[in-house]
């Protein structure tokens, strides 16, 4: 049973993953050429219908499913690799040092990734690299924090302490037995930040500040379907429930990870 929010996780991120890959081989049309009558309602051949603009909304929510994973997988990259290594010096560090970065971090953690965006747009133009970024550098105090704890974890073992009086180094310690044993706690916390990424993303789009049209994106869909949302409110169902399934299989994830690898719920079980 603990297990089953780990595999209901798989199974729905599997869907989107497999979307996503279909969606650069073959669409059922063109996402961003019309196809037809406006607001069309599902049918054949456009299973979901057509949009505003008469686009097949089908076509336009397999694409977006790239664009959002896209998104997360860069998002997720720049905190962690930012994030877990700042958390390592920060537990090898002491006294005022450590506590300099730790009171910037709480700095930092204090501009959400709407803000950050919002800044990086003004200076730079709003666009997906630029989402992409700002979403990144906000869940980087996350990372940073999670590292932190768990290399101090690990410092306190006595196995650390033993290599420590056989002569080995601090960089060879933090890569032979620091990240090997903070690796799953990382692995949590970037597929929670996974989901979260596709939430501000879909967020930044829907303020014209993610992808810009005329790339389908899921958020950008929303925004859409808000002028016709009393004529055709299907329109704003479809990208939201693809946005609640993505969102759901990786926080379902990182529930499974977490029970399958924390040891303390291994014992209870």
């Amino acid at each position: 049973m603990r297990r089953a929010s780990l595999w209901a996780g798989v199974v729905l991120i599997g869907f989107v993953v497999v979307t996503a890959v279909v969606s650069r081989l073959w669409s059922p049309f063109d996402p961003v050429m019309p196809v037809g009558t406006r607001l069309l309602p599902p049918g054949w051949p456009c299973v979901l219908g057509t949009d505003a603009f008469g686009r097949d909304v089908a076509s336009r929510l397999m694409v977006g499913a790239q664009g959002c994973l896209w998104v997360g997988i860069v998002a997720v990259g720049i905190a962690a690799l930012v994030g877990v290594p700042l958390g390592l010096l920060s537990a090898g560090l002491k006294g005022p040092a450590s506590e300099v970065l730790l009171r910037a971090t709480d700095v930092a953690q204090a501009f959400p990734a709407l803000l950050l965006a919002l800044l990086l747009a003004g200076a730079f133009g709003g666009n997906t690299v630029t989402a992409m970024i700002a979403i990144g550098l906000a869940a980087v105090p996350q990372f940073l924090r999670i590292a932190r704890a768990g290399a101090l974890t690990v410092l306190a073992s006595d196995f650390v302490l033993a290599a420590r009086a056989c002569g080995i180094g601090r960089v060879a310690i933090a890569r032979t037995h620091v990240l090997p044993n903070i690796a799953p706690l990382v692995g949590v916390q970037a597929s929670v930040t996974f989901a979260m990424a596709i939430l501000a993303e879909a967020a930044l789009s829907y303020l014209g500040l993610g992808t810009q049209p005329p790339t389908p994106s899921w958020g950008s869909m929303l925004r859409d379907a808000q002028s016709v949302l009393f004529v055709d409110p299907l329109l704003a169902v479809w990208p939201g429930l693809a946005i609640a399934v993505a969102v759901l299989g990786f926080n379902l994830l990182g529930d499974g990870l977490r029970d399958l690898l924390d040891p303390r719920l291994r014992e209870v079980a």
